[in-house]
This record gives C-alpha cells, sequence and structure tokens, in this order.
C-alpha cells in the first residue's frame, strides 16, 4: 500500500458521517448547491462592527475532500457558500490544499441590535 492510498483512506474516515463529518449544502462561486460531506469547526463569536452598526462574527473551519464529485474540487474559491443547520458560511480563505483535502476559513456574519435596556438580540 502507497503513501497516497493511505491518505486515500484517512480522507475516507474523516469525511465519514458516522466519524467526524456532517452533510452540508455547498454552492461553489456561480453554480448549484449540492450535499457534501465536511468536518466543520465553529471556532468562536466575536462582535465586529460595521457601517450599519454592530454584527457578531462567527467564524469556523471546514476541513473537506478536493475530490470533484464529492467535495468542493480542486479550485474552491473565496465567493463558494457552504449552508449548514440553516445557516450561510460564506469561505473568506483557503489555508491549505493538497491532491485529497482543502482546509477553508469561514464566517457567517449576523446582524444585532441594542435595545433601551442595553442587551443584545440577534436580527435573524
Amino acid at each position: 500500500m502507497t503513501l497516497k492510498d493511505l491518505m486515500a483512506d484517512d480522507m475516507a474516515v474523516l469525511i465519514n458521517t458516522d466519524e467526524f463529518a456532517q452533510d452540508v449544502t455547498y454552492t461553489p462561486d456561480g453554480g448549484t448547491g449540492r450535499t457534501i460531506s465536511v468536518v466543520f469547526n465553529q471556532a468562536s463569536d466575536v462582535p465586529v462592527f460595521s457601517e450599519n452598526g454592530e454584527d457578531d462574527r462567527k467564524s469556523g473551519t471546514i476541513f473537506a475532500s478536493t475530490d470533484a464529485t464529492t467535495g468542493v474540487g480542486s479550485s474552491p474559491s473565496t465567493d463558494d457558500t457552504f449552508t449548514i443547520g440553516g445557516n450561510t458560511w460564506h469561505v473568506t480563505a483557503i489555508s491549505d490544499i493538497d491532491d485529497d483535502a482543502v482546509t477553508l476559513e469561514v464566517v457567517r456574519i449576523i446582524p444585532v441590535s441594542r435595545h433601551r435596556s442595553g442587551y443584545r438580540t440577534h436580527n435573524e
């Protein structure tokens, strides 16, 4: 068995929904959405300030196959999106890519507002 074979076996385990992965909808820029399996890790919630007020920025990483049929293909874009649990995540960076897998940085921006009492609420 070659190293490439071993890596392919590892990829099959990582993107297995019975193990680490979950099914999401991947939509390439200008393309049609389709269901693929990825490993998704939501990292943090960070308040950010935009010209329209305060927003919550949720960030995370996605580990996916570069297979053209079962993954994101060999040339994902920062204009691609993922729908996870009904929420849209936007690719902001491609941090690592090789023949079998890619790691993508993703964000989700949620507008928030403040009530008179000072409490923040999400505008979703």
